[in-house]
């Protein structure tokens, strides 16, 4: 059994405590994913949590993506990337990304598994601690030319053209990335299955969302799933796609095919919403324009033949929230499972934590064009919540989420499927 981090072990000796640690002990039994060269993401952990189950009323999964290296669900599409550029160029491979955390992060991890160099750009405004994870993983950084992320970008694709052994790491564009993320969806059903769940098919995930790579993998790895398991789609589990405002070009992009699917579609296919600016304190969401490729995707899970249906799109809503709700899903999580994540990963925790005001809702069979839930009443349900982890946290700015926020609800805005509840 390998542990990747103390930081993965609960500090104080509850029973409820014991156990979340003799889950992870099981899970990590799985040890590394070995794929070329030695490169590959691990499988991470996915724990039971009992607090989360009592405390919705459904059977809440954890699937522990902080265990990743470089402690974000990014090491599964980022390796699967850096692996086709190393098969392409072998050991003079140069990864060159353009990201101010996680994505980085990962392309840097990569690059130092697979032995290659590796340099990543990043804006000025960078967390000087994210500079040095970076230099510290042997990356060169770049962080005096780009204001934004957007400029980071393009000076990362220029550096990328004039190098012939340059490898471009977008950090969620490529469909590569998103077939590497695809790969939990797999994981999960086996865990699942070894934990006895019939099929080993969720009722439900939920996930944060900023341009769209990991939830397009989610979708293509549930589709592939299902091809090859038909039970596994019996029916499709429901995926809950969360974002922050501010952050929310996905949702928002989403939201107007919900409610307008006409207006909301070209000849080209779904249009996508751009933000004028990322507001949203949850950085790692802050994708201006999210992938389009991401959002039809999406159109195309969610949709079902059911005309009974209360929504035209029953396999799939939105959640958007406002930052304190993140920023407080995050702290309890710490409190809870003594994990810390990112204000990014507390959007998909929120609608555990808001259960009554956020999950009820969602699980309901669909919402009404007015916004009101319907009646229907539902099982328990089995709820996988991706814990995407994230760099960008530390105890300091949970306590200060704490001391702010509390346990944010009503005074604090919410969006359900276009919709403010």
């Amino acid at each position: 059994m390998h542990l990747l981090s103390n930081s993965l072990l609960p500090r104080h000796n509850t029973s409820e405590e014991e156990v979340f640690v003799k889950q992870l002990e099981t899970s990590c039994d799985t040890s590394l994913h070995v794929a070329t060269n030695g490169s590959g993401p691990l499988i991470t952990p996915l724990v039971y949590s009992t607090i989360l189950s009592d405390r919705t009323g459904h059977d809440v999964w954890l699937k522990l993506e902080t265990a990743n290296l470089s402690g974000s669900f990014k090491d599964r599409g980022i390796f699967k990337s850096a692996e086709l550029g190393y098969a392409q160029h072998g050991p003079e491979t140069h990864l060159i990304a353009a990201s101010g955390g996680n994505a980085g992060l990962a392309a840097a991890t990569a690059a130092k598994r697979l032995g290659v160099r590796c340099t990543v750009v990043v804006p000025k405004r960078t967390e000087d601690k994210v500079v040095r994870k970076l230099q510290e993983l042997g990356a060169q950084v770049e962080n005096q030319t780009a204001d934004v992320l957007d400029d980071a970008d393009m000076l990362a694709r220029t550096m990328a053209a004039l190098d012939p052994k340059g490898v471009y790491i977008h950090p969620f564009e490529s469909w590569h990335t998103a077939l590497g993320h695809s790969s939990i969806v797999e994981e999960i059903r086996d865990q699942l299955l070894r934990a006895g769940v019939p099929n080993g098919r969720p009722d439900v995930v939920t996930c944060s969302v900023g341009g769209g790579g990991l939830i397009r993998g989610i979708i293509h790895g549930i589709n592939t799933m299902i091809s090859q398991h038909p039970t596994f789609g019996s029916p499709k589990p429901k995926l809950i796609a969360c974002q922050d405002f501010g952050a929310h070009s996905f949702g928002a992009s989403f939201n107007r095919w919900l409610l307008d699917p006409d207006a909301a579609t070209t000849s080209d296919g779904n249009t996508v919403v751009s933000l004028s600016a990322i507001t949203s304190q949850a950085t790692s969401l802050g994708a201006k324009t999210c992938s389009a490729a991401a959002l039809s995707a999406a159109v195309a899970y969610s949709q079902s033949d059911i005309s009974s249906s209360a929504t035209p799109a029953p396999h799939l809503s939105t959640v958007i929230v406002d930052d304190a709700i993140s920023a407080s899903a995050c702290w309890q999580f710490k409190r809870d499972h003594h994990i810390e994540v990112e204000m990014a990963c507390g959007a998909a925790l929120s609608p555990i934590y808001l259960n009554k005001r956020i999950l009820d809702r969602v699980l309901a069979y669909g919402t009404l064009p007015n916004g009101a839930a319907t009646s229907k009443t539902h099982e328990r349900q089995t709820i996988v919540v991706v814990v995407c982890g994230g760099s960008k946290v530390d105890g300091d700015m949970l306590a200060r989420y704490e001391s702010d926020y509390g346990e944010a609800d009503a005074d604090w805005r919410v969006m359900i499927d276009g919709q403010d509840v």
